[in-house]
């Protein structure tokens, strides 16, 4: 009986275990790219219909304005899946969807991490997210706007370090960073 008992417990965990959901990951948009610039279109366009399946489940429970914003790239980047897959895709284009995409996903990140108070001890979180918003920038072309965006985000990544600090320093920092950061978000919102 204690067999059988063990038995069902292991098989219901397996089962449990295979059927969890995969969610996106912004990796995968990297070895996307990584296969389309080896010169690997089928490959790079099997990984993003995967990316873009998964985004676009979680972007439908996504609160906010920019999870509205994202569906426009990922379109983009779903109509062109049929001419990567024969290997006769724009690679520029592709690649400047992939960077809007991803910096809608840094914006969807930052406005979460921010809307959930404290910044405080989140420094690499913030930083990965700063990363995602710089890389795509270039897709929104030049002005004033887009230079004010690349200046904040700048002074945050200098401010970054203090975050992992405690005491009235590093509360000071995390409150210009947390002013920078909305005033960007706020700027890129009206940009895409």
């Amino acid at each position: 009986m204690k067999k059988l008992a063990f038995f069902l417990i292991c098989s219901i965990l397996t089962i449990g275990s295979s059927l969890h959901a995969q969610s996106f990951d912004v990796g995968m948009l990297d070895k996307a790219m990584t296969m389309l610039g080896n010169g690997k279109q089928a490959e790079s366009a099997g990984i993003l219909k995967q990316a873009t399946g998964l985004l676009t489940k979680e972007t439908k429970m996504a609160k906010g304005d920019f999870g509205k914003k994202l569906g426009l790239p990922l379109q983009g980047l779903t109509s062109m899946l049929p001419a990567l897959s024969k290997g006769t895709a724009d690679v520029s284009k592709v690649q400047g969807l992939v960077s809007k995409v991803k910096m809608i996903v840094g914006a969807m990140g930052m406005r979460k991490m921010l809307d959930g108070g404290s910044l405080l001890g989140k420094g690499a979180a913030v930083a990965q997210n700063v990363g995602l918003l710089k890389s795509g920038l270039g897709t929104l072309g030049s002005g004033p706007e887009v230079s004010q965006i690349t200046k904040s985000l700048d002074k945050v990544t200098k401010k970054m370090p203090k975050l992992g600090k405690t005491g009235f320093f590093a509360n000071m920092a995390q409150k210009a960073i947390s002013k920078k950061l909305g005033s960007s978000l706020g700027l890129l919102k009206g940009l895409i």
